[in-house]
């Protein structure tokens, strides 16, 4: 029997401190961190969803959503925001898979 493993996952592409941002930390959280969102299949990322900001606290599995003065700082500062290549990673391999297919003969 057959199962197709497909959903979405995420993952950190960049991470901040909050001195690196010249934030002054008074939640005694650890880094601000953008989120990477991606549709997979057998876990082979085929393309980005969406992007988050998300603060994180050492020692904590959780993530937390900034409040939105937060959020609207970070956005001011005109960080890159471009999705990484590897979230293409599917649709790479698809498109070299037709191309040794056409060009194999």
């Amino acid at each position: 029997m057959f199962f197709l493993i497909w959903g979405t996952t995420s993952f950190t592409t960049k991470r901040y401190s909050f001195a690196e941002l010249q934030i002054a930390d008074e939640t005694g959280l650890h880094s601000i961190e953008l989120r990477q969102r991606v549709a997979h299949v057998f876990y082979i990322p085929l393309f980005p969803i969406s992007q988050t900001w998300v603060l994180a606290r050492q020692g904590d599995s959780n993530k937390y959503l900034p409040n939105p003065d937060l959020e609207s700082h970070i956005e001011q500062m005109g960080l890159q925001k471009a999705a990484p290549w590897y979230c293409f990673g599917g649709l790479i391999l698809i498109g070299v898979g037709v191309l040794f297919a056409m060009f194999a003969r």
